[in-house]
């Protein structure tokens, strides 16, 4: 998680930076000058999740969160997905109740491709790429006020803006800023968990590889 707005340049940059960390062999790329970017104020209190996490449909980290709203948000992971034939229909990456959620499409179309949905208190807003997610690949989905974007191994590959609600206001319509939902729930990652009617109820768990998942309160550029 970055706490700042990243360009595309430096979205192709981290993923070129990880690359060697996580493939067994060196891999030539362009270089691109990037400013260090420091992450000085973490969602999750200063804690650090930047592991791996392998699942198999049954393990997930919850992160307590602090008071930082998530109208400006940067998420980043690893991930080699598992699409066997017990998998959820979404695999989870990362979650906020009632805020968003990072996902690979398992079963519904378009499949096996990185998805963010954003939700906006009214409806959730969806955004896919067009990738097939296979093998390690790295995503990664910026939110910065009310525009979403979604990159696949540094490429973008999707942006959406959301779109304004209306309400009828002493017989006249007016028109409603758009913007993320934010909530008090946890993030979570490799779930989504719900707690309607105050029963948690955990879905959509990601199967496979989940590695060095970062998130920043802020959109990168």
């Amino acid at each position: 998680i970055f706490d700042k707005y990243l360009t595309a340049e430096q979205i192709l940059a981290l993923y070129q930076r990880m690359l060697p960390l996580v493939m067994p062999a060196p891999i030539n790329v362009t270089a691109i000058e990037m400013p260090k970017l420091i992450p000085t104020e973490l969602l999750t209190n200063q804690t650090s999740v930047n592991g791996t996490l392998n699942t198999n449909s049954t393990e997930f980290i919850i992160i307590p969160m602090s008071n930082k709203t998530t109208s400006e948000i940067t998420i980043t992971a690893w991930v080699d997905p598992d699409y066997k034939t017990s998998a959820s229909d979404e695999l989870t990456i990362i979650s906020k109740e009632n805020s968003f959620v990072f996902s690979i499409n398992n079963v519904v179309s378009p499949k096996h491709v990185a998805k963010a949905s954003v939700f906006d208190g009214i409806r959730w807003n969806d955004l896919h790429g067009y990738s097939k997610i296979d093998g390690l690949t790295h995503i990664a989905a910026i939110i910065n006020g009310t525009k979403v974007s979604l990159y696949v191994n540094g490429t973008l590959e999707a942006t959406t803006t959301l779109p304004n609600t209306f309400r009828i206001s002493d017989g006249n319509m007016v028109a409603i800023p758009a913007q993320i939902a934010d909530s008090n729930s946890d993030i979570v990652i490799g779930a989504y968990l719900s707690t309607i009617r105050s029963e948690s109820k955990l879905s959509n768990k990601f199967s496979g590889v989940i590695e060095k998942p970062l998130i920043y309160p802020y959109a990168l550029s």
